[in-house]
């Protein structure tokens, strides 16, 4: 039970401590050293104690983490009247994400779309790739690896299959890689203070 408490205190605090990010040159920093902080203090061995969740209560906080370390190409901005959070298959996250809606990333509210198809991907600036859709993987990133989308998976090899970020467990933590070369397909900066707690993969992307 202190497991559990302990996981859904730190995850409620990191939005908390993000939510009240105002100042540009001060946010990458603060939220950097939030999902540090984060990540140190969400045991996986806590997960068998919790529900699914709970567990996808943590992950929320990742996505919202990950977002506001990432900045997106103007054009992309520039077309969107919201921030488009999108999980693509069945929805792992039930009301976790609720949290966010009306939350900023650059300047724009947070809004969260379910979607069923590649193409309903089109106007989302962040896909969170649900497990269900493993098996149609290849077909997801080939459609969304040249647009800028920040693509974010728990699907195990996401990263190698041309995924941006993907979770995976270390040492009984969270932890996250990154493909970078995704990444810049996808013409996404990401901050360094991201990078430099994630596994970062290299290699070409076709």
């Amino acid at each position: 039970m202190q497991s559990i408490i302990k996981v859904e205190w730190t995850a409620k605090l990191m939005i908390r401590i993000v939510r009240k990010i105002r100042l540009p040159r001060l946010s990458h920093a603060i939220v950097g050293l939030a999902l540090f902080l984060f990540m140190l203090a969400t045991p996986v061995s806590a997960y068998s104690e919790m529900s699914q969740m709970q567990e996808y209560e943590v992950k929320a906080a990742f996505l919202f983490a990950f977002a506001k370390l990432t900045e997106w190409p103007k054009s992309a901005e520039a077309s969107a009247n919201n921030f488009v959070m999108c999980v693509l298959g069945d929805n792992p996250f039930g009301d976790n994400l609720d949290s966010l809606v009306g939350r900023t990333v650059g300047g724009q509210n947070i809004s969260i779309q379910i979607v069923s198809d590649t193409k309903g991907t089109s106007a989302c600036n962040l896909l969170f790739v649900s497990s269900s859709e493993k098996r149609r993987l290849s077909e997801i990133i080939a459609y969304v690896r040249s647009r800028p989308i920040l693509t974010v998976s728990d699907i195990s090899g996401f990263e190698k299959d041309g995924g941006i970020i993907a979770f995976f467990l270390k040492a009984n933590r969270v932890r996250f890689r990154i493909n970078i070369a995704a990444a810049e397909k996808a013409r996404l900066k990401l901050s360094s203070h991201l990078l430099e707690v994630a596994d970062v993969v290299t290699g070409r992307v076709e």
